[in-house]
């Protein structure tokens, strides 16, 4: 095998790694269906803007900012259940949202 190859194979098992990892941890982190508050909604990726707001509105939540993907969006809502109003117009989940922030020390991500 070649350096190139082997090189290649640790890159798709470290991704893969990744991937799983990053997996697990959405998972785990998805509000229930009760939760209320402001919160980072992801819908489909086939969602266009107009399609995740018509959604966002039919749940009775209010646009808190988008974010750099089209079906990623932070909104408000204040009714109970919120969230699980937000899974039945089609999202793939809705995470608390400080778990998308990253953590900065001394300038640096972690």
């Amino acid at each position: 095998m070649s350096d190139h190859a082997l090189a290649l194979w640790l890159l798709a098992g470290v991704m893969l790694f990744w991937c799983v990892g990053m997996s697990v941890t959405l998972a785990q982190a998805r509000l229930a269906a009760e939760e209320t508050g402001t919160v980072v909604v992801v819908f489909p990726p086939s969602y266009a803007a107009e399609r995740s707001l018509g959604a966002i509105i039919r749940a009775d939540g209010l646009l808190v900012r988008d974010s750099w993907f089209e079906n990623v969006w932070v909104v408000h809502g204040g009714q109970p259940g919120f969230v699980g109003a937000l899974m039945r117009e089609g999202a793939w989940g809705a995470y608390h949202v400080g778990s998308f922030r990253p953590v900065v020390v001394k300038g640096c991500f972690l």
